[in-house]
Formats: C-alpha cells, structure tokens, sequence
C-alpha cells in the first residue's frame, strides 16, 4: 500500500513542464524524486557540519597551516572533476 499523498499547488518554468506534459504522473513521481534528493542533500550536509563541529569541539580550530593544505587537497580534487560530480566544497 502507498503512502497517502499530500495535494501541493507549485508554480514551475514553463519548459520544464514541457519536459513532462505528456504524463502528469512522471511529473509528481520526478517533482518527488528531487525533493528526496534535496532532502538526502541537506541531512547529509547537516551530518558534516555537526560532525565537523565535534572534531573542533575535541581537537580545537586547525591552524592556518592546516587549512590552506586542506584547501590546496580539495582545489585538486576539483581540478580533477570539472563538471562537479564530487561535489562542491567551501574554506
């Protein structure tokens, strides 16, 4: 058995709604997909920050030191994956 949907009045770009006007239910179906995405995006994000800030609440801040060798590992991650397949990253 499903579970019970929830009616939602949205307001989308016209030409992704063109992507899907043949089939109503494809929308609802990617409309939900993506909010799952977003959802799993954001726990995930949240879950970083926390643990991050239990890692500075044991060890203390990194010195400046650390943090730019950090930051050069992650600018040569990004230079390996230009179209971001890794994600993004911000000092």
């Amino acid at each position: 058995m499903s579970t019970p949907k929830v009616r939602k009045t949205i307001t989308l770009d016209p030409d992704l709604v063109a992507e899907f006007e043949g089939d109503p239910a494809a929308l609802s179906a990617t409309v939900n997909a993506v909010l799952r995405a977003e959802k799993r995006r954001r726990d995930d994000q949240a879950a970083l920050a926390a643990y991050v800030a239990d890692l500075v609440d044991t060890y203390g801040e990194p010195d400046p030191e650390t943090r730019e060798a950090v930051a050069a590992v992650f600018d040569s991650v990004r230079a390996d994956d230009p179209a971001g397949e890794t994600g993004r990253m911000s000092a």
